[in-house]
């Protein structure tokens, strides 16, 4: 039977629909995420049935996407009104979902609306300067997060739905601002928080993986170099964010919606991966109050090349782990809400400040982008301005060049072939000529001339 938020209370999953009869056929009916491109159009009033998960006892989450790269999974800010105006749309026409996720890595370059990279390059770059995309920055998520949950919750029927924050993309440090000059992921992932607040917040989503198949990796305790050592390179990179949720949020809930085995396919083998990353959830929610309530396997199907379906050996580690029955709700219930009233005042003052700040930002946010801006245009021209210096450079060679073969040439006798008739003998006529009585024409050295053109 279904639960009010059509949720799971085990942590199994599997993103994309398919790989559920597993679950099902175990007795044990776990999550599945859902992911969707529904646009922006305020207009567009359609939806989508997921009643044939739910119904099924199945917990489902469903992600709202504006589309896929290089569309954005957001639209330009300037269509946020309208894309949570289409959500809205969305989840009133829909069935058999109450969990939704707004968005996905928005501190991915690759998410963002209008960004055509070019990832074969190390670091990655836009593919030229008008290609970057609109940036998804904290400021920016937060406002359109905010719309989207507002606009779900004024649906009847959906007061009470989870409006869940978009998992940011571990390890990629290609999103910065002023104060996050580095692109620290998690700092990212703070500000974005804190930009909402705990009271305009419905729960959280994380991604984490592993870099490489060693199941070892899981448990990894492995840091990354400067200046992000203080942050995992493997699994327990999920900590990293659990533990920089700001103290008011901690009673909030959250849902790894992907992992996987990193920049490889799925390694077709029945390693214990699968099995250790379910216990070692476990083992957080059994230690810790605020509760990890999925870990989704990214992904069932074959729309990338880390999919899931047809390699038995994934699968039957899945199959080990569903042994265990693991519920997130093993350790006891998420902890109540805390008093927020102190919070609230220290928060109206920060906004205050903020809103009196306001033209300061934004102005120093338009420079940092023209700045930006004009550093891509002239790192694009930077070859081209390379290849005038080299022929200025060979044509004041050629120059000097000329200048010697005229020197040489002045300097070897007249050779008259056979046949050609000798150089005349020249007489100066130039005394016997009429002149003028005191205008001359100008004159200059002999040495002087360099070309005589006649007509």
């Amino acid at each position: 039977m279904a639960r009010p938020l059509f949720d799971s209370e085990y942590l199994y999953g599997f993103h994309d629909p398919g790989g559920e009869e597993i679950m099902l056929g175990r007795g044990v009916p776990g999550w599945v995420v859902v992911t969707t491109a529904i646009g922006s159009n305020p207009n567009d009033r359609s939806g989508q049935d997921f009643s044939f998960l739910s119904n099924r006892g199945l917990g489902v989450i469903v992600r709202l996407n504006n589309g896929y790269a290089p569309v954005g999974t957001l639209p330009f800010e300037r269509d946020y009104d309208a894309f949570a105006q289409r959500c809205a749309n969305f989840v009133g026409a829909s069935s058999g979902a109450r969990i939704w996720i707004v968005g996905n890595e928005p501190n991915h370059p690759i998410e963002w609306p209008g960004a055509q990279w070019d990832w074969s390059l190390s670091p990655p770059r836009p593919i030229r300067p008008d290609a970057k995309g609109e940036p998804i920055t904290p400021e920016r998520y937060a406002k359109v997060y905010k719309k989207v949950r507002a606009a779900i919750h004024a649906v009847p029927g959906h007061e009470n739905d989870q409006v869940l924050v978009a998992a940011i993309a571990p390890w990629n440090a290609l999103t910065s601002y002023p104060g996050n000059e580095h692109g620290d992921w998690v700092q990212y992932f703070v500000d974005v928080l804190q930009l909402i607040g705990p009271s305009q917040c419905d729960g959280i989503t994380l991604h984490t993986y592993t870099h490489g198949t060693d199941p070892s990796f899981i448990e990894s305790d492995v840091k990354m170099q400067p200046p992000f050592d203080a942050y995992h390179w493997h699994f327990r990179a999920y900590q990293d964010f659990m533990n920089a949720i700001p103290a008011a949020m901690r009673h909030l809930p959250v849902y790894i919606t992907e992992t996987d085995q990193g920049d490889e396919p799925w390694a077709n083998v029945n390693s214990g991966w699968v099995k250790r990353a379910y216990q070692e959830i476990d083992r957080w929610n059994r230690t810790h109050s605020q509760k990890i309530r999925a870990l989704i396997l990214y992904r069932w199907s074959e729309d990338d090349k880390w999919y899931i379906k047809g390699k038995q050996g994934v699968i039957d580690d899945f199959g080990d782990a569903l042994t265990l029955g693991l519920k997130w709700t093993d350790g006891g219930e998420d902890p109540p809400a805390p008093d927020l009233t102190e919070y609230w005042r220290r928060l109206e003052a920060l906004e205050a400040e903020k809103l009196a700040l306001q033209g300061e930002i934004d102005a120093a946010l338009a420079l940092s982008e023209a700045l930006e801006q004009e550093k891509m245009t002239l790192e694009e021209a930077a070859p081209a301005l390379e290849d005038v210096d080299d022929l200025q450079r060979a044509l004041e060679a050629l120059e000097t060049r000329l200048v010697d073969l005229e020197k040489e040439l002045a300097q070897v006798s007249p050779v008259i072939p056979p046949g050609a008739a000798p150089k005349p003998g020249i007489h100066d006529i130039m005394a016997e000529l009429p002149q003028h009585e005191s205008q001359r024409w100008p004159t200059r050295e002999v040495a002087d001339i360099r070309r005589i053109v006649i007509h």
